[in-house]
């Protein structure tokens, strides 16, 4: 879930530049640090609706960054989350394996800085 998608990046890239990639994965580094230890604590307490929230942030925040695969498995708890007839715990479960993904995507993301950024 935490492997970057060389075409994704390769298109944010020739769109902004480097310069403005680099900021943007610093962003994303807070956000994820923030955004994990938040979708934790929701599927601890068993919030779904909370859960289904910050989902739906790390699956627009995640895939632009070229997450693609965690963004497409945090998209699909977020609609989990909301179903009225799902498996809860099972929802819950798979939220604390996402956000666990989340947090272990900051290391590929300041990877990926490192390497875009002036050197």
């Amino acid at each position: 879930l935490t492997a970057l998608d060389a075409a994704t990046i390769d298109q944010l890239q020739g769109a902004v530049g480097a310069v403005v990639l680099v900021r943007l994965i610093d962003r994303y580094v807070e956000f994820a640090g923030e955004k994990s230890t938040a979708l934790a604590a929701a599927a601890d307490t068993g919030d779904l609706a909370t859960v289904g929230r910050i989902a739906h942030m790390i699956a627009g925040t995640a895939g632009s960054i070229g997450f693609v695969a965690l963004g497409e498995a945090a998209r699909a708890i977020q609609s989990a989350a909301r179903a009225p007839d799902g498996d809860a715990e099972r929802t819950l479960a798979a939220a604390r394996r996402i956000a666990a993904a989340t947090a272990e995507s900051v290391a590929a993301a300041l990877a990926l800085a490192a390497r875009v950024g002036p050197g």
